[in-house]
């Protein structure tokens, strides 16, 4: 017995030490960009760090409590299920920007428990919690009665299963693979309840009303995995192919193709089908790779439709009105002007829905400036700017609008504000385009800090030290120039015939 004992004790802990090791080699796999291209799913597994950054940490809690509004307005039913996107955009916290644009666009509060409440309110809630109260109650049932060391395991694997997933619930969400697991779980526990003889004689009834059902259920079943595999996998299937082609291949008539082809097919996916080829459009269009808008304009104007059905539909939800809204803007940038004011009437009906997201008077900003009217894309942006004076990207976006109208007095400010604000926004191509319009006005001194940046940045560019010689020669600081050219051509070779020339003529010693 004792010999038994300690090889179980072996193997246990070889079997613990194997799974450590198999983990701690997939996380490291998971970070390795290679690894990711070859396994795409290596990803969510890199993104579990993110847990415990403190950044995540404070969206999810504003995430928890904007479910937690939510649930206070609809305590008894809730919004209804797969709805959270809806609370999140009519009690969105502008202070969710701060961490970024991707931070501002939550379908889902990941906390399962959270996301109940507000979706099925505290009836659902209690449902949920039944499950569990009645899964616990059986393994207790059963560890009161005579089971042997094998049963005690079980019982403790069980248990120990039912908890993590509870817990594991608390800071995720629901997911069909998830389900999975919990199932079988909650089949393991019934298992240990139901003996097999009673199994046998509920088997063994037959009857014509019985083959009625099984039939009847059989029928049932062969056209729910028509409706619900069939037609959503060929959905999916030609999205994933224009996605591909609009946002990788750069081939925005194969991404009108294959959307047509996906939204043609009567799927529930139709509507989310619409908002993702949206998505993909508006991503094409600021990449500047639409060269002739008839290769897009059938396909575009079928998923506006669509989302416009989904307005209509779903009046209280955010999401249709601002991707009708931004697919219109591309229309109307590449194919007839005409489509900006139908883009701009999508996204007023948006703001509507959200007055306090600032991603829907960015886009308004966008549409007014298509329309040429200067005056009230300034007055939508200073508007964004009283919603979250703290905030980098709203004083960015009214300093373009200000540029845009010829006010440079006032779009500089702006513009510095925005970059000051949010180091997100102190792009290498936003600093230089803030660095153009300085030069115009001779602010060296500003011009002088944002290049020393862009060369802390890239320590080893000697492209940034000529750029400081120069500005410092404009300021009238020759020493400076010096210095800095020298570095420059040290740091490059090839600039040392441009240093020298540089040095001759403005006769620095």
């Amino acid at each position: 017995m004792f010999v038994l004992k300690k090889k179980q004790r072996l193997v246990a802990a070889i079997v613990l030490a194997a799974l450590l090791f198999t983990g701690a080699t997939t996380i490291m796999l998971a970070r390795l960009p290679k690894a990711q291209e070859k396994v795409p799913s290596l990803i969510g597994i890199a993104n579990i760090q993110n847990i415990f950054q403190a950044s995540t940490a404070q969206t999810r809690l504003m995430a928890w409590q904007i479910a937690w509004q939510g649930f206070k307005n609809y305590p008894l039913f809730g919004i209804g299920m797969g709805n959270y996107e809806v609370i999140f955009n009519q009690y969105y916290n502008p202070k969710l920007l701060r961490y970024g644009f991707k931070e501002t666009i939550w379908d889902k509060p990941h906390n399962w428990l959270l996301e109940l409440a507000v979706s099925a309110g505290i009836f659902g809630v209690l449902a949920y919690l039944a499950v569990y109260a009645a899964a616990v109650q059986a393994l207790l049932r059963k560890a009161r009665q005579e089971i042997t060391s094998k049963d005690k395991w079980a019982q403790i694997i069980l248990a120990g299963g039912l908890l993590a997933y509870f817990i594991q619930n608390l800071f995720l969400f629901e997911t069909f693979n998830a389900l999975l697991i919990f199932f079988i779980i909650l089949a393991f526990i019934s298992g240990r309840i139901f003996s097999e003889t009673s199994t046998d004689k509920i088997l063994s009834k037959k009857s014509k009303f019985a083959s009625l059902i099984l039939t009847g259920a059989g029928a049932l079943i062969l056209f729910l995995l028509y409706q619900c595999n069939y037609l959503p996998l060929r959905t999916s299937y030609y999205l994933a192919l224009s996605e591909n082609a609009g946002r990788y291949q750069n081939a925005p008539a194969a991404w009108a193709t294959n959307a047509q082809l996906s939204l043609r097919i009567p799927s529930y996916l139709k509507l989310e089908s619409a908002v993702l080829a949206a998505s993909t459009l508006d991503t094409m269009s600021k990449k500047n790779i639409i060269k002739d808008g008839k290769d897009i304009k059938e396909a575009a104007l079928m998923l506006t439709s669509i989302l416009a059905d989904g307005a209509k539909k779903y009046p209280q939800n955010y999401i249709y009105p601002v991707w009708a809204g931004q697919a219109y803007l591309v229309l109307g940038e590449y194919v007839d002007a005409a489509y900006f004011e139908q883009g701009r009437e999508f996204l007023e009906q948006a703001r509507q829905i959200a007055p306090r997201k600032q991603e829907v008077y960015f886009l308004l900003g966008q549409a007014y400036l298509y329309q040429q009217n200067a005056a009230a894309a300034k007055d939508i942006l200073q508007a964004a700017v009283a919603i979250s004076p703290d905030l980098g990207q709203p004083h960015w976006f009214l300093g373009l609008a200000y540029e845009a109208a010829g006010e440079r007095q006032q779009a500089v400010p702006e513009l510095k504000q925005g970059l000051r604000l949010e180091p997100d926004l102190q792009t290498e191509q936003n600093i230089l385009y803030l660095i153009d319009i300085l030069a115009e006005a001779k602010d060296y001194a500003t011009i002088l800090d944002y290049y020393k940046l862009l060369s802390q940045r890239q320590p080893e560019e000697g492209y940034w030290h000529a750029k400081l010689a120069a500005t410092y020669l404009a300021q009238g600081d020759k020493a400076m120039a010096l210095t800095e050219i020298i570095t420059a051509a040290e740091l490059d070779m090839r600039l040392q015939a441009e240093a020298q020339k540089f040095i001759r003529d403005n006769n620095l010693q």
